[in-house]
């Protein structure tokens, strides 16, 4: 239930999926990640080599009309900038 809370708080909710069968498959992402989508505060990216991934992609796109970023490090500063906390905005530090 901590999690439900601080998520339903969170500002952005960052998914970086790798997921590599079979020996990470991160299933359960695709439920949490389908379920948070419509809140407007997911920032999704992903490996190149994650398998697996074509249909959150194809949510994603239609939903943010922006491709998954590729690069935890891009994922993790747009991310951060999308923060907004009391009217302030944060930037990449």
């Amino acid at each position: 239930m901590w999690e439900r809370i601080g998520l339903t708080n969170a500002s952005v909710i960052a998914f970086w999926i790798p997921r590599h069968l079979p020996d990470m498959p991160a299933f359960t992402t695709n439920v949490e990640f389908g379920y948070w989508l419509h809140t407007g505060k997911v920032v999704y990216g992903r490996p190149n080599d994650a398998e697996k991934i074509k249909y959150l992609d194809w949510l994603y796109k239609l939903d943010y009309d922006e491709e998954p970023i590729v690069s935890l490090e891009e994922l993790l500063n747009i991310s951060v900038k999308k923060i907004t906390v009391k009217d302030k905005t944060y930037k990449k530090f």
